[in-house]
C-alpha cells in the first residue's frame, strides 16, 4: 500500500498539533476535566472529510498520552482508549446529521467520552456515577461547545489552505 506524501505530511502535522495541545492541557490541568482542544483538530479533519487522517490522529494521540503520562496498559489507559474511539465514532456520525454541525458533534462526543470514563471509574471505585454524573454532564456540554466552536473556526480559517498536489513537492 503506497501512501502519498501529502497524506503523510497532513497526518504528521495534525497529529503533532493534537498531541501538543493534549499534552499542554495535561500539564496545565492534571485532572481528567479538560476542554479537549486536541479533539478540535480531529473534528476539523472529520469535517474536511479526511476520516483516515482523523482516525490515525486519534490513535497517535491515545498512544502518545499513554506514553507521556505513564498510564500505558493501565485501567485508565483502557478507559481513555474506549472513550476516545467511541467519541471519534460519534463525531463521524453527528457530522452527517443535518443541523448538528461541529458543535453538536463535539457536544455529543464530549458527553459520551466523559460518561465512559466515569463508568470505568465507577467500576474501579464504586458508587461515584450517581453523585458525579450531573457535574460531568454539565462540564461535557460546556467543553463540547468550546471544542466544537474552535473546530468550526478552524474549518472556516483553514478553508483556503493550499492543497494543490505540487504543494508538497520536494526539490533538490
Amino acid at each position: 500500500m503506497k501512501i502519498k506524501l501529502d497524506k503523510i505530511i497532513e497526518l504528521s502535522v495534525f497529529s503533532t498539533i493534537a498531541i501538543a495541545l493534549h499534552v499542554m492541557e495535561s500539564f496545565l490541568n492534571p485532572t481528567f476535566f479538560r476542554i479537549g482542544f486536541g479533539n478540535a483538530v480531529i473534528l476539523y479533519l472529520i469535517l474536511k472529510g479526511n476520516l483516515s487522517s482523523a482516525f490515525f490522529t486519534v490513535l497517535l494521540k491515545i498512544a502518545a498520552s499513554g506514553i507521556i503520562s505513564g498510564s500505558m496498559l493501565t485501567p485508565v489507559f483502557l478507559a481513555v482508549c474506549v472513550a476516545s474511539l467511541s467519541s471519534f465514532a460519534v463525531m463521524c456520525f453527528f457530522v452527517k446529521i443535518p443541523g448538528s454541525g461541529p458543535v453538536g458533534a463535539s457536544v455529543a462526543a464530549s458527553c459520551l467520552h466523559n460518561v465512559i470514563v466515569l463508568f470505568f471509574a465507577d467500576i474501579i471505585v464504586g458508587g461515584i456515577m450517581s453523585s458525579l454524573f450531573p457535574f460531568v454532564f454539565a462540564f461535557s456540554v460546556l467543553t463540547g461547545l468550546i471544542t466544537g466552536t474552535v473546530s468550526h473556526i478552524l474549518s472556516k480559517t483553514l478553508k483556503n489552505l493550499d492543497t494543490k498536489p505540487d504543494a508538497y513537492k520536494i526539490t533538490f
